[in-house]
C-alpha cells in the first residue's frame, strides 16, 4: 500500500513478494530500493529472481533509474 492508500497491481505485487523473498525485508510501494534495505548486490539477485523466474525483461541499471516498484512495474 502507498501512503495514499493506493492497493498495489498485480505486477506490482509479484514485484514487492521478490523483492522481499531476495533481499529479506519488505517493502512499500513509496520506498526506494535502497531505503528498504537493498544493497548493490540485493538488487543484481532480485533482477536475476525477476527475470529468471517472472519472465520479466529489465537490466540491474534500470533498477537504477526506476526506484521503486510503482516505477519499475510501469518500466
Amino acid at each position: 500500500r502507498t501512503e495514499s492508500g493506493r492497493q498495489p497491481t498485480p505486477l506490482e505485487a509479484r514485484l514487492a513478494s521478490l523483492f522481499e523473498e531476495v533481499v529479506g525485508s519488505p517493502i512499500g510501494l513509496d520506498q526506494t530500493f535502497f531505503d528498504a534495505g537493498a544493497s548493490s548486490l540485493g538488487l543484481m539477485r532480485f533482477q536475476l529472481r525477476c527475470t529468471v523466474e517472472s519472465g520479466l525483461q529489465f537490466s540491474v541499471a534500470d533498477l537504477f533509474a526506476y526506484v521503486t516498484i510503482p516505477s519499475l512495474a510501469g518500466y
